[in-house]
């Protein structure tokens, strides 16, 4: 954004301004639903910031933070900094390591017109980019001041897996063969790790076990983690939309009702919660589940008879055939389009990567040829096989990962499901260790 010579980043206005729901309806594009849903993540964003709109300012004015003063500590390092806002009271500032915020996506809150503190910060193993930013009560934020800071781990690190994945559904109808045993073989291929790691703990939720209690519990299970330790986080089974005016995305937990997923399913936000606000900043997700509820009648119905006669079976509650040209069941592209700028709210949340199993326009499968998923089998794939590892360092690296899985998931599908990374954290090197069958 630019106003005469002075320059500023998109995301420092991106409370005010993030507003498709304005742009598409001066252009004279968007359906009443999609305007309606983008004005809706609007106000939740706002409310998640604590802000109103009557608290927000037209013009391009941003606070000012500043970095004073770094002491290093051994593996910490004292962060000096002074805030300040010479037209509005600070609200809130924040500080991230690698792109993952320390005090959540609030940040921590302060007030007045200038503000000075030291934090102490915690180094992770090799390069620490450290920022720190400040927002006032107008929903404008600062330009981010960084830092760099080495620190070398000689230890072994821990690896913490969680998994959940469902076959057996409470309603047979939406059983499928191979989820179960999709987050089960990953966890036999992480265990194969060991010697990379000082421990590996694993916890795998299976079919009835997967419920949305023991997914809002599961954070529990990382309470002993510390910074340098490794968390994958694995899903296989159902997801989709709601049909409500207010669409979200769920998880279908083991006795979930598609019907009435506001009620019985697991709403994404609540599952990536598990990632939020932990010690350990290398942070996988891998979703195993597909979006195509959303698919025009006619495409849905080609989608379905390719993967027939490839024997694949779709990895989708939506019934054959079923209409969506009217009432709850109409179409909303819109849910197909997942824009950064529109739905990450060009906020860092948990600092997680996201690995899905396909493009918000497709299906995901699973076949007998392979018995399992292809996304997860793939996953597998990548690390035990030395061709995943192009840099031949022992290691697989997320663009590895990356390139290896998408290619090999489009090849074994006819290119009927290519996966797709949700969100990125390009500062967050993780690496997984390239293990033997």
């Amino acid at each position: 954004m630019v106003e005469g010579l002075e320059a500023y980043g998109i995301e420092q206005f991106a409370a005010r301004n993030n507003r498709p729901d304005l742009i598409l309806e001066r252009m004279g594009f968007g359906t009443p639903e999609q305007l309606s849903h983008y004005q809706v993540l609007y106000q939740k964003r706002l409310k998640k910031l604590g802000l109103t709109e009557a608290m927000l300012s037209g013009e391009a004015h941003v606070p000012e933070a500043k970095i004073v003063k770094t002491a290093r500590n051994g593996k910490f390092l004292d962060l000096g900094f002074e805030l300040s806002d010479s037209k509005y009271p600070l609200k809130s500032f924040n500080i991230f390591v690698n792109n993952v915020s320390l005090f959540g996506q609030a940040g921590r809150e302060i007030t007045g017109g200038s503000f000075s503190g030291t934090e102490k910060v915690e180094l992770g193993d090799g390069r620490n980019k450290i920022e720190i930013s400040a927002m006032n009560t107008a929903g404008a934020e600062s330009y981010r001041a960084f830092t760099y800071a080495e620190y070398k781990n000689t230890k072994l690190r821990n690896l913490y897996y969680l998994a959940f994945g469902v076959s057996k559904y409470k309603d047979h109808a939406l059983d499928l063969n191979y989820a179960d045993k999709d987050v089960k073989d990953l966890e036999a291929a992480v265990l194969n790790m060991g010697a990379s790691y000082e421990k590996i703990f694993t916890r795998t939720f299976l079919n009835s076990e997967v419920t949305a209690e023991n997914i809002k519990k599961a954070k529990d299970l990382l309470k002993g983690s510390k910074v340098d330790d490794t968390v994958i986080l694995s899903l296989a089974g159902h997801g989709g939309y709601d049909k409500g005016t207010d669409p979200k995305y769920y998880y279908l937990p083991h006795d979930a009702d598609p019907d009435d997923l506001t009620k019985t399913g697991v709403v994404f936000e609540d599952i990536e919660e598990v990632l939020t606000d932990i010690k350990p900043r290398k942070k996988l997700f891998l979703l195993d589940t597909c979006e195509s509820g959303e698919l025009e009648d006619e495409v849905y119905a080609q989608y379905l008879a390719l993967a027939k006669e490839r024997g694949f079976k779709a990895r989708t509650f939506r019934k054959p055939g079923k209409a969506r040209g009217t009432g709850a069941n109409k179409w909303r592209s819109f849910l197909l389009e997942k824009d950064r700028f529109i739905y990450n709210n060009l906020a860092r949340r948990s600092g997680a990567v996201i690995f899905s199993s396909s493009l918000g326009s497709e299906i995901s499968y699973e076949s007998s040829l392979i018995k399992n998923g292809f996304f997860s089998r793939e996953i597998i794939n990548a690390l035990t096989d030395k061709d995943a590892d192009k840099d031949s360092n022992g290691k697989i690296s997320i663009n590895e990962l990356k390139a290896y899985v998408r290619a090999a998931v489009s090849k074994d599908t006819g290119g009927l499901q290519n996966p797709t990374i949700d969100r990125d954290n390009l500062s967050q090197n993780i690496e997984l260790p390239l293990v033997s069958n």
